[in-house]
């Protein structure tokens, strides 16, 4: 139960949410988004993400209510607000709360290890478990299992608290993103997963395929245990964008049985940045669904002009150039801002950033 204090807290947070969501912009922003995601012509979107920085946006400190939930819930409502008022980006604010299914699985039977790093902002270090063929056979496939009754008691006190106030509203399972080659990675080390590639392709191919037929089997059983959600709406999805789109979900939807044919889903594998093409065919794609042939170019910027000297003509230039380049080539262009570690405790950057972002696509259009 929320304590009567921080519940007057979270209400008074959560009218002024539902009141942000219904402006105007906020719609705009829906249709801008459902355009750009149907490939439409029109200017780039724009997403900000602070993620590390948050810290230093809307620390622990900024924070009024007493218990933990409750504190978990305001920094919730307050990093939307703080949206609204300080990131001029095309993030939407929803009048809604969305209370997850509590859905769990077994694992995969070989968990991930590393070395913590040695201070507060620094890298950790892979500590390799899977070492070889032998590790290999002690993975398992995930079993799913659903907490009715947690679900139910989560939805119950989101509804009393929030209920007259914001939709609140019940997901289960509406994120679907692969990461094969990353779970490979953090179980084997980075380097050795490198040289994997050359000197013991066989160990690499036959964790792939594990991996794969793995994530099948929770598709499966995710659609056996009707656990779908959509994702046509604020969802995030892939690596960075947003679900609004009308053409989901598919044809013969079923509002009471949602099908993976309804929901955005995407794959990625970062880590083979720094090999040959043949080498990323050979070892992650030939394992993910093939591509398509319409496309969006998803940008992450560099987050480095968020520190050291701020330099406002130096950024304009940077983001100009992409956009320009985006242009030419008939590209539809997303900049997502990710990776954001610090600001080194200067928020105004963000608000600075996005400012020049915005007026750059808004003056290329």
């Amino acid at each position: 139960m929320i304590a009567s204090a921080d519940r007057t807290v979270l209400r008074d947070l959560a009218k002024r949410v539902a009141e942000i969501a219904d402006l105007p912009v906020m719609a705009e922003r829906r249709r801008q988004w459902q355009r750009h995601n149907a490939l439409g012509p029109g200017r780039p979107m724009i997403l900000i993400f602070p993620e590390g920085s948050w810290r230093e946006l809307l620390p622990d400190s900024a924070l009024v209510c007493a218990e933990k939930q409750a504190r978990a819930m305001e920094w919730q409502l307050r990093s939307r607000l703080h949206y609204h008022e300080h990131l001029d980006d095309d993030t939407v604010v929803e009048k809604e709360w969305v209370v997850q299914r509590v859905v769990r699985d077994t694992g995969w039977g070989l968990d991930p290890r590393r070395r913590p790093a040695p201070g507060e902002l620094g890298a950790w270090a892979f500590d390799p478990v899977l070492k070889g063929p032998g590790d290999l056979k002690k993975m398992r496939f995930p079993e799913v299992s659903v907490d009715e009754a947690a679900t139910a008691a989560n939805l119950a006190e989101a509804q009393d608290l929030f209920g007259d106030l914001l939709d609140v509203k019940l997901k289960g399972i509406a994120h679907i993103s692969f990461h094969l080659m990353q779970m490979y990675v953090m179980r084997r080390g980075l380097c050795e997963a490198m040289i994997d590639m050359a000197d013991d392709p066989g160990l690499l191919h036959d964790a792939m395929a594990l991996l794969a037929e793995g994530h099948r089997r929770l598709i499966e059983q995710y659609t056996d245990l009707n656990l779908w959600s959509l994702n046509n709406d604020s969802t995030y999805h892939s690596s960075g964008g947003v679900g609004y789109t009308d053409e989901l979900p598919g044809p013969g939807f079923d509002p009471r049985r949602v099908r993976p044919c309804d929901l955005w889903a995407s794959a990625e594998a970062q880590e083979l940045a720094q090999v040959s093409p043949r080498m990323h065919e050979a070892f992650s794609l030939r394992y993910e669904k093939p591509l398509g042939n319409r496309y969006i170019f998803s940008w992450k910027p560099q987050p480095s002009h968020l520190v050291g000297r701020f330099d406002a003509e130096a950024l304009r230039a940077y983001i100009g150039h992409t956009v320009e380049v985006a242009r030419r080539q008939g590209c539809v262009l997303e900049m997502i801002l990710k990776d954001t570690h610090t600001c080194e405790n200067h928020p105004e950057r963000f608000t600075e950033w996005t400012r020049i972002a915005r007026k750059v696509v808004e003056s290329a259009a």
